[in-house]
């Protein structure tokens, strides 16, 4: 059985979470910025693609009040990637320096309120849609957790069953 090393506890954010920098705040501004900059190409790339399909789609004309909403909807996805990774990185420097070190479930009481602000950052229609998608990747997370602690057997095909009970619960919330 895998046994979890004791060094997570005594080590500091600089050895543990942001080894590129020795300082919290100046790791959180350095994600900050290479978040930025990636969120903003994906989200731009996106959906540029999903404006003009939709645009040819309805045979509809370029003009400039439909360039507003689109650099709205892209600025508001690149806020919500952003603030969701910056949140999750400040808070579990915060906690470090509150308790003194790691313990379990820090990965659980940083990300939880980061990704809950971060999806009220994003636009009421996704909402749903994110939220969903993070629950099914939060099964498989258990899932194989429980499998590398040998609390469950490995399935073959375990992953296509957990995504089978993951559309279930969606389809049932969704009905």
């Amino acid at each position: 059985m895998a046994e979890m090393s004791r060094f997570w506890q005594q080590c500091t954010c600089y050895e543990f979470l942001h080894c590129w920098s020795p300082s919290c705040s100046g790791a959180v501004f350095s994600i900050v910025n290479a978040v930025t900059k990636y969120s903003f190409r994906m989200h731009a790339i996106f959906y540029v693609v999903s404006h003009t399909y939709g645009r040819l789609k309805k045979k509809q004309r370029l003009t400039w009040s439909r360039l507003v909403p689109f650099f709205c909807d892209v600025f508001q996805s690149t806020l919500f990637l952003t603030s969701n990774v910056s949140m999750v990185i400040s808070a579990f420097c915060v906690f470090r320096h509150l308790f003194g070190g790691f313990y379990t479930g820090f990965g659980f009481i940083s990300s939880f309120p980061a990704c809950f602000i971060a999806i009220l950052t994003e636009r009421k229609s996704r909402r749903s849609m994110l939220a969903l998608y993070t629950m099914n990747l939060a099964m498989e997370v258990v899932f194989n957790m429980c499998k590398q602690r040998n609390y469950v057997t490995p399935v073959k095909n375990g992953e296509v069953m957990i995504f089978a009970a993951a559309s279930a619960i969606i389809f049932c919330m969704l009905r």
